[in-house]
C-alpha cells in the first residue's frame, strides 16, 4: 500500500499532477500519462512472450479477447512468430518444436488429420 506524504492514501490526480510531473521534469523526460506507463508495460509483457493470459490478468482486463483487442495491434510479429511455426510444423514436424501435450509417449506427435507421416 502506499501512502501520501502525510501518510493517507493516495490520491491519483495529486500523484499525477505533484510527484509524477516533478520526477519526469527533474529527469528531463518527456511528461506521459501514468496510463502509457501501464500501456508500454503491457506492450512490453507481449513482445516477451508473456502468455496474452498473464498479461490480461496482470492489467485487470475481463479478458484476454479485451488485451488482445487493445494490443495486438503493436505486436506485428506475433503473427509472423505464429506462421513460422506453423510453416515449420508442416514442413518438418521432425524439426519443429512440439508442445510435450501434443506427443505421444514416445516423443512422437500425434495423428492429426492430414498431417500423419510415418516415423
Amino acid at each position: 500500500m502506499f501512502t501520501n506524504e502525510p501518510g493517507g492514501p493516495v490520491d491519483r490526480h495529486n500523484l499525477a499532477n505533484r510527484s509524477f510531473r516533478r520526477i519526469f521534469k527533474a529527469a528531463k523526460l518527456p511528461l506521459i500519462r501514468i496510463y502509457d506507463l501501464r500501456h508500454t508495460a503491457a506492450t512490453l509483457a507481449l513482445f516477451a512472450d508473456i502468455p496474452v493470459k498473464v498479461v490480461s490478468e496482470m492489467l485487470g482486463h475481463s479478458s484476454s479477447a479485451l488485451t488482445m483487442d487493445v494490443y495486438s495491434h503493436v505486436l506485428p510479429h506475433m503473427q509472423d512468430d505464429a506462421a513460422a511455426r506453423m510453416e515449420a510444423l508442416l514442413l518438418d514436424p521432425r524439426e519443429a518444436t512440439v508442445p510435450e501435450a501434443l506427443t505421444g509417449a514416445r516423443g512422437r506427435t500425434r495423428h492429426t488429420l492430414g498431417t500423419h507421416r510415418p516415423s
